[in-house]
């Protein structure tokens, strides 16, 4: 396999669940594919959640399904990195499992990582400097702002910030009903209902915009999809 070939890797982890790593790549998958990327998407992690939203209704998944659609290649790979020939992708994303190991030995572009809480950053802090060595960047986005209070916020923010070599993005993500209801209805933040003016919908689109140039992805002209109401 050329490695020259392969697009950047992007990979969302935290082994606390809970914390919104499969609802930000179900996002960043959609975005990248309305900018005309092509995504190939991988699902490490043994609930499967990823292929579940992807796949865009409730029948069962087979162990061995894999989704083909315009501009989307996505499979279940429990605990895994399979080694593909990932070359005709834009971008690939993996939903990794809290085993840090299985995680690390992806080598991403890089890892994002939602951290909603302090139990969350606890379990970063244990195993940030291992994702650094493991990628080019690791990415810390607080999640679910508003769960906390101010000062709580403030304390996390700062905390985040003195993990060496840890980028944090700029914006924490407010709790928001749009993105919420991403995983029911299958869809992005932006075109869930009663999203047209949640604070969330752009909110997660500025995010996935950060996270696609961060990793050197030339975005183009978005695709109009039809919003819900």
């Amino acid at each position: 396999m050329d490695s020259s070939k392969q697009p950047p890797i992007l990979a969302a982890y935290n082994h606390k669940g809970g914390t919104g790593k499969t609802t930000f790549l179900f996002n960043l998958a959609h975005y990248a594919m309305e900018h005309n990327k092509r995504v190939f998407a991988v699902c490490l992690d043994r609930q499967r959640d990823l292929l579940r939203m992807l796949k865009g209704h409730d029948s069962i998944l087979k162990t061995d399904e894999v989704i083909e659609r315009e501009n989307l290649v996505a499979f279940y790979s429990p605990d895994k990195m399979v080694d593909l020939d990932m070359g005709g992708f834009d971008v690939a994303l993996v939903d990794c499992p809290p085993a840090r190991d299985i995680s690390i030995r992806i080598s991403p572009t890089g890892f994002i990582v939602p951290i909603n809480g302090f139990n969350a950053y606890e379990n970063f802090s244990t195993v940030a400097r291992d994702l650094v060595r493991a990628s080019d960047f690791v990415l810390a986005v607080i999640n679910c702002a508003e769960t906390t209070g101010t000062r709580d916020l403030n304390d996390l923010r700062e905390a985040i910030n003195a993990i060496p070599d840890i980028e944090v993005y700029p914006e924490a993500i407010a709790e928001s009903g749009c993105i919420a209801r991403c995983e029911s209805q299958r869809l992005p933040a932006w075109r869930t209902t009663h999203s047209r003016r949640a604070a969330g919908r752009k909110q997660m689109e500025k995010l996935c915009r950060h996270v696609l140039k961060r990793a050197k992805i030339t975005l183009g002209t978005r695709t109009v999809v039809k919003k819900e109401k």
